[in-house]
């Protein structure tokens, strides 16, 4: 006997509103119509399925065990409109991306494109005070960067990825070998960092101020690819994120000892950033689909 599913909709709707009249009007269709449909069930399977107490209903043993069926059933039913729904809704135009660092934005890119292949982007690298500054401006639609100093309430923050800070080496340097640093060996060296704005170097300054130390010099170098080359040829070491060093056989990353200063003084986090009130637009919700796929 083949299964009728429009007596089942119908069974289903009574059941959870728990009245003929209710369950007609939640389907739109007339009293005696969901009276027929019910009853044409119960009789071509010969079970009751309400005990009927006249303008009241209650569900019997066989109807409460078909209601738990027929809730699965319309959710799975539910659940394949909208994978369908979604199918069909390929995503066009085109989002403006900021970036602090590749490592962390480039993935998100790529599983974007095999998301939604219509969806041109462009992408603008920088610091994350100059980054966090196009996105307050609407010159960018979402950003892929640390926090900053300070949380700004206009904007929507998204935890991606923690990240803790390391020194970077040249390869034939006198620490190479070593797995470890200590904070305060470290000022010995020349070091490398990037320019004021970076939040690599907030991180590391607000690092060596809890350790009461400071900086007595450094050389400043803007571009994130020019310091790992600065390094890589003997000009100093510097602090970057484990993520960014790469697999340049001319780098080595070495972990730093901060003594008492707890660890989670030299971890980062990057999230998604964009603006509140446009944090439901259609392809900022695809860069976010993309993000929790590339970093689930």
């Amino acid at each position: 006997m083949s299964m009728n599913v429009s007596q089942l909709r119908c069974f289903h709707a009574v059941a959870t509103e728990m009245s003929f009249t209710a369950g007609a009007a939640h389907l739109n269709i007339s009293q005696p119509s969901i009276s027929v449909q019910v009853k044409r069930l119960e009789v071509a399977y010969q079970v009751e399925l309400f005990h009927r107490q006249g303008r009241r209903v209650e569900l019997s043993e066989a109807g409460l065990g078909l209601l738990d069926i027929t809730r699965q059933l319309f959710q799975f039913e539910e659940a394949a409109q909208l994978y369908l729904e979604s199918a069909a809704q390929a995503i066009n135009g085109h989002i403006r991306i900021g970036g602090g660092s590749p490592p962390y934005v480039m993935p998100i890119i790529a599983e974007l494109q095999k998301l939604h292949s219509g969806l041109t982007f462009s992408l603008e690298f920088g610091n994350t005070h100059d980054i966090l500054g196009a996105l307050v401006d609407n010159e960018i639609d979402v950003a892929v960067i640390p926090a900053g100093d300070r949380f700004d309430e206009r904007l929507d923050y998204t935890v991606l990825v923690d990240d803790s800070l390391v020194v970077l080496t040249s390869a034939d340097h006198k620490l190479a070998h070593q797995e470890w640093i200590n904070l305060k060996d470290l000022l010995e060296e020349r070091i490398l960092l990037r320019e004021e704005g970076s939040a690599t170097r907030v991180t590391f300054e607000r690092l060596l101020a809890s350790a009461g130390l400071c900086l007595d010099e450094t050389q400043t170098i803007v571009s994130r690819e020019a310091i790992k080359e600065a390094v890589a040829c003997g000009l100093g070491v510097s602090i970057v994120r484990n993520l960014e060093t790469g697999k340049n056989p001319k780098l080595v990353r070495l972990k730093i000892e901060c003594g008492d200063v707890p660890s989670h003084e030299m971890m980062m986090t990057e999230y998604v950033i964009c603006l509140k009130k446009r944090k439901n637009s259609t392809v900022i919700q695809a860069f976010h689909q993309a993000a929790r796929a590339t970093w689930a």
